[in-house]
């Protein structure tokens, strides 16, 4: 599993604080240049797990703006996100 990922987001203009938590529902076609923390992981599981993922509600950490394009920048932690599914869906 995928420890760490940094992906462009496309939140249409949010007001955002750099390293703050934020809980974002994920829409996959706003996913931008995806970045995995992880040496040997292939850009398909990263893509995989977004799409895996798609509409669900996830913890986000805001990190700044893309120089090249202004894009909004996240960290997101694949395992985590699956801990919080499988709980939710249990609570």
């Amino acid at each position: 599993m995928i420890d760490t990922l940094i992906i462009k987001y496309g939140t249409g203009g949010g007001s955002f604080i750099e390293d703050e938590v934020y809980e974002i529902k994920l829409e996959y076609s706003k996913c931008t240049q995806i970045i995995a923390l992880q040496q040997g992981v292939l850009q398909e599981e990263t893509e995989d797990f977004l799409k895996s993922i798609d509409g669900e509600i996830i913890t986000m950490v805001y990190k700044g703006k893309s120089r090249i394009d202004n894009a909004d920048i996240f960290i997101i932690s694949p395992v985590q996100i699956n801990r919080q599914i499988q709980l939710n869906k249990i609570l």
